[in-house]
Order: structure tokens, then sequence, then C-alpha cells
């Protein structure tokens, strides 16, 4: 199974990426909560993957971070979400807002999600809000994974906003340094970078 894959980015469209790896060129998936942390053209960027397998079908899918990645793996357990589906649902809503108002049993929340239905909506809290209760200290912080303590990436996230961009700019900003494999030495010095990656 493939984990991972790491290339040179070459395109990016609305919900799909394409990776050159070797001599290879691949066609990923995206939702939109990974597509908007990538990077630029040309940037080496690592995705982490589920493969959907079928006798007629073979897709990959692409996350940015593990948390999307679980969310993802959670919904296409429940019973009339596809694979195609649950990347929807990811591109419409964010991962912290989506985990807590299953885990909340938020059906009102979930209905303006476009796509899911009252129905739907009532089957995602029913059979996940109990599994998203145990991992949801993975999944609602977004720092999680990038190397660096909640302190250090709260304070600069709160930095950037007070510099006059909004939260996910920010947090988008933040996630594209650190796994460029920048070591911040500290809070300023992090904020610093993030404002270069942001011109």
């Amino acid at each position: 199974m493939i984990e991972s894959i790491k290339g040179r980015l070459i395109r990016k469209e609305p919900l799909t990426v394409y990776l050159e790896v070797g001599s290879f060129v691949l066609k990923i998936n995206v939702p939109l909560s990974s597509h908007d942390k990538l990077g630029r053209i040309g940037d080496n960027v690592t995705l982490l993957c589920h493969l959907y397998i079928r006798e007629d079908d073979l897709q990959i899918y692409g996350f940015a971070t593990e948390e999307e990645r679980t969310l993802f793996r959670l919904l296409i357990t429940v019973k009339q979400i596809s694979c195609r589906i649950a990347s929807q649902i990811l591109s419409n809503i964010d991962i912290e807002t989506l985990s807590k108002s299953i885990a909340t049993k938020d059906v009102a929340l979930l209905r303006t999600i476009p796509g899911v239905g009252e129905r739907l909506a009532g089957r995602i809290v029913v059979e996940l809000a109990d599994k998203i209760k145990k991992i949801k200290p993975a999944i609602g912080k977004a720092e999680a994974g990038l190397g660096i303590d909640e302190s250090l990436y709260e304070d600069t996230r709160d930095a950037l906003i007070t510099l006059g961009y909004n939260k996910k700019e920010s947090e988008n900003a933040i996630s594209r340094v650190l796994r460029s494999g920048y070591k911040p030495l500290d809070t300023a010095d992090l904020i610093k970078r993030c404002l270069k990656e942001m011109i």
C-alpha cells in the first residue's frame, strides 16, 4: 500500500494536482482542505495517500495532513459515502469544525455541507460520533505532526491574524513553511518566515 508520495508539483486544479515523481506524472485527487496547503507550482511536496482500487478503476487521494486523511477514512466507512463524496465534504468545511460537529451530533451544521442531506447527516453522527471522540485530540489540532509545540503554533497563527491575514491563510502559511523542512528558532522567526511565504 502507498503511504505517501513525494514529488514536484507541476499542475494544480480545484480538486486535482499533478506530481512529477521520477519519470512519472501522477494525477492525485485532493480535497480543498489539502489543496490550499500545497504551495506553488514547482515546489517539492509530500502527500499522504489513500489508494482506491476497484476492478476497473484506480484512484489516488492525497492529503496534506494526517488529520485530513484520518477524517476521510472515517467518512468512507459510512454507508453511502464514497471517496468522491468524502473529498467533497472535506472541501466544504474545515476539519476542526467537521470533527466537532460529528462529536457533538450537530446534524443541523452537517446539513449545511453541499451534498449532505438530512438522512446522510443523521447517518454520519450515528456511525461516527463515538469513533471520532476517541481520536478527536489527534484531529482537532492543525499543528499536529508539524514538529512544533502547540504554543508556538498558536502564537504564530494569532500574530499573523493580528497582522491582517485570516485564520485559514495563517494556518496554511505555517503548514507550508514547516513542511518545507524549515526549523524555526522561535515565534518571531516563524512569523518572519511565514510572511515571506505569503508575499
